[in-house]
C-alpha cells in the first residue's frame, strides 16, 4: 500500500466522530473508511481491497482506539 494511503487511512481514523465509528459493524466499518478514503484522497479506488485487508487486520486496534475516545 502506497506510504500516503496509509498516512490518510490514519489520519481519518483519528480525526473520525468516534460516537460515528463506534455504532458501525465491522464490514461497515472497513466499507466506511475505504469510502472516506476515496473522498479525501481524490482516488475513484485507493486500492479498496488492499485496504479493505489492511483495514480489516486492524480491525480490533481501531475499535480499542475508538472506545478509547469514547471514554476521555
Amino acid at each position: 500500500m502506497n506510504p500516503s494511503v496509509l498516512r490518510q487511512l490514519w489520519k481519518i481514523i483519528e480525526a473520525a466522530d468516534p460516537h460515528t465509528v463506534a455504532e458501525l459493524d465491522a464490514p461497515n466499518l472497513v466499507d466506511w473508511i475505504i469510502h472516506q478514503l476515496s473522498l479525501n484522497t481524490g482516488l475513484a479506488d485507493p486500492g479498496s481491497s488492499e485496504v479493505a485487508q489492511y483495514v480489516q487486520s486492524r480491525l480490533p486496534m481501531i475499535q480499542d482506539l475508538v472506545h478509547e475516545r469514547l471514554h476521555r
